[in-house]
């Protein structure tokens, strides 16, 4: 059982933490940098700001429409190259 100083910042905790671990993880393991979730579940990171479902619509319906406008002129660019000219 461990003593933990909660007055620390959050990454003091992490490193005496970490250090405790040392003898029961692999090498591989301890070096590896930790996930963006993992940083969120230690309190390390921020979590980020969910996106509302209405914005994530909103944006597959302005790039569904751009393309289909883009795929509209090339369609006419490729009309007008067929008139011949005068």
């Amino acid at each position: 059982m461990l003593e933990i100083d909660s007055s620390k910042g959050r990454t003091d905790v992490w490193s005496f933490v970490k250090n405790c671990l040392v003898t029961y993880t692999s090498i591989e393991c301890m070096n590896e940098k930790l996930l963006e979730r993992s940083e969120c579940l230690l309190g390390l990171r921020i979590w980020p700001k969910k996106v509302k479902i209405e914005d994530k619509l909103k944006c597959i319906f302005v790039l569904g429409r751009l393309s289909w406008l883009s795929r509209k002129r090339n369609a006419m660019r490729q009309d007008y190259s067929t008139i011949p000219k005068l």
